[in-house]
């Protein structure tokens, strides 16, 4: 899988935030705080429903804000997806809906519809499953000074 675009809108601290990325390493640099960790989320949250920010999905939605969006374009082989997660509160409540969609000739095919739909199809796409994705893309913070000033025989 290769991620292609990133589009964020009212996601933890960002309003409206586009990101495209190509073949390669990328590596986010910054000071605390200005939303690194929130991108790695947003990806996730995207593709699986996941997040590092505790339990809740309220608290990814920005603040003020009554809605949040995110959607990643991503490519397996040949093929094209965009998977479209969306935040809304109300009241005390979250209501969250999920779109995968095939693109193909400048349209797009809806391959899947709600969240649960939404992550057994990218899983199948991809063919692992939220914690194997969460452990192999994501290096939390203190952990690569950690892997670096360990002994071999530790890291191991």
């Amino acid at each position: 899988m290769l991620v292609e675009k990133v589009s964020i809108r009212n996601f933890l601290s960002h309003r409206n935030t586009e990101l495209e990325f190509r073949e390669g390493v990328t590596a986010f640099i910054g000071p605390n705080g200005a939303g690194k960790s929130s991108i790695l989320d947003a990806i996730s949250y995207a593709l699986f429903k996941e997040h590092s920010r505790g339990r809740g999905l309220e608290g990814l939605v920005r603040r003020g804000a009554k809605t949040a969006e995110v959607s990643v374009q991503f490519r397996v082989g040949e093929n094209r997806y965009l998977v479209v997660r969306r935040l809304s509160l109300a009241g005390k409540s979250v209501k969250g809906e999920a779109y995968l969609y095939l693109l193909e000739d400048g349209r797009q095919r809806l391959v899947a519809r709600g969240e649960r739909e939404v992550t057994g199809a990218i899983q199948k796409l991809l063919g692992i499953d939220k914690t194997v994705f969460l452990n192999a893309v994501y290096v939390r913070q203190g952990e690569i000074d950690r892997l670096v000033s360990t002994q071999p025989a530790e890291r191991k």
